[in-house]
């Protein structure tokens, strides 16, 4: 009795149906990875967003309501802000709305942006270190900084500060990590005040 053998597959043709399947695996895990990666980009980069975001407007709040150093407790008499260096940190000082002398640190060590308030509107009487930084853990600051037009009462011009953030997340696995530079000009309430 004769067999035939019509019913099954040649060595060649299970081959190239594996070299096949191999290729298409190799695609699939390759979009998989890539859309893992993008998705770690896109949630990272909302991150820094969200988080400047919230930083900058609560920097705005205060520099919104500051109000002008009559008599130079804070700053000098007549200023409404000033950039000072606070033992290595740039810092922009001024009396908040509460009346209280305040600083807004940039700490480049730390890469955070972070505050120190006074007791009262002397310089004097502010705590000793950082007070507490406004930006979280999540998120570093590689650049802050402040320039500032009719800081002075006598100049006739409105009080700005023009704060500019440079954020990247923290701890970013690998490669090129979101970065977000946002620049805003704000100006206080009242002129001079």
């Amino acid at each position: 009795m004769e067999k035939n053998f019509t019913h099954g597959f040649t060595l060649i043709e299970i081959l190239i149906a594996i070299f096949i399947f191999g290729i298409l695996g190799t695609v699939a895990v390759n979009l998989f990875v890539s859309s893992l990666t993008s998705q770690r980009y896109v949630l990272a980069s909302q991150k820094v967003s969200d988080e400047t975001a919230l930083l900058m407007e609560s920097m705005s709040r205060l520099v919104r309501e500051a109000k002008r150093d009559d008599f130079g407790e804070c700053i000098g008499a007549g200023l409404n802000f000033q950039i000072v260096n606070v033992g290595g940190f740039s810092a922009l000082q001024f009396i908040d709305g509460n009346g209280k002398c305040r600083y807004l640190l940039f700490d480049n060590v730390g890469k955070k942006i972070g505050e120190q308030v006074s007791t009262n509107r002397s310089a004097g009487n502010l705590t000793a270190g950082l007070g507490g930084y406004l930006t979280s853990d999540g998120i570093e600051i590689n650049d802050f900084r402040f320039i500032l037009s009719g800081e002075s009462s006598s100049d006739d011009l409105q009080p700005r500060v023009t704060l500019f953030i440079d954020a990247t997340p923290r701890n970013f696995p690998s490669g090129n990590p979101p970065r977000l530079q946002i620049q805003t000009t704000l100006s206080q309430r009242n002129l001079d005040e």
